[in-house]
């Protein structure tokens, strides 16, 4: 953000100074990638490419949006399942 976007950097902000101590600690051992404005940076190590970085938080993002479709279809059958089965109590 600092580096991008100097004019929204916060020193003061937690995010700020969460990647600063990253960036302390693991010196040049880390990288981020920051595709668009108001998003999070990705954070990875730097023995692996962007390319491969950005996939991999792709497939982690899809198959959790998965699990959580999944689950709101269990859900969903699980209500409509006990109101059908409320409509023939007396």
């Amino acid at each position: 953000m600092q580096d991008h976007y100097p004019e929204f950097y916060n020193k003061n902000c937690n995010v700020y100074k969460l990647k600063d101590k990253l960036v302390k600690h693991f010196k040049l051992r880390i990288s981020f990638w920051h595709r668009y404005p108001g998003t999070n940076d990705l954070v990875y190590s730097d023995g692996i490419s962007t390319g491969q970085a950005v996939g991999v938080a792709f497939e982690n993002a899809t198959s959790e949006e998965r699990s959580v479709t999944e689950a709101a279809m269990v859900i969903r059958r699980a209500v409509l399942d006990g109101y059908n089965e409320s409509q023939w109590l007396p």
